[in-house]
């Protein structure tokens, strides 16, 4: 396990609160640390786990930069892990209902970040690294 461990490369989105937005969620850094400990204790690289943690460097384009970013970080084969904790969404993508994750400036500036956008990111990043990546979204009831 060990072996896989040192190649797992991650990112881990915690979105406690937003812009414009007066509700927080409170699990959403707890969840994010609890997989970050679980990973270090797997033998996951900690430089190779990246986290967002300070809501306010949590937008739509820097979660989609972090994403790209691995095309270059990562090797082909290594897993991948995308992890978001924080308040879910929904929109229309070419006219179908669609379910989002939800940024800092969700309500502000971009809008989220759609299942059909995240599954796009993710393929755009496969021929990098392969088919090896796993999306988890942990979630309150929708902003």
């Amino acid at each position: 396990m060990a072996a896989i461990a040192s190649k797992i490369h991650a990112i881990l989105v915690g979105m406690d609160r937003y812009e414009a937005y007066s509700t927080h969620f409170d699990r959403a850094i707890p969840d994010v640390n609890a997989m970050r400990e679980f990973l270090i204790k797997l033998g996951v690289d900690e430089k190779k786990i990246q986290t967002f943690e300070k809501a306010e460097l949590t937008t739509k384009q820097e979660i989609m930069r972090k994403v790209a970013s691995l095309k270059e970080s990562a090797n082909r084969g290594d897993p991948i892990i995308f992890y978001y904790s924080g308040f879910p969404g929904t929109t229309k993508v070419n006219g179908r209902p669609a379910g989002m994750i939800c940024p800092y400036d969700v309500l502000t500036h971009q809008g989220g970040i759609s299942d059909t956008a995240l599954i796009q990111m993710f393929d755009d990043l496969a021929p990098f690294c392969g088919n090896n990546i796993v999306s988890s979204v942990i979630t309150s009831p929708k902003l």
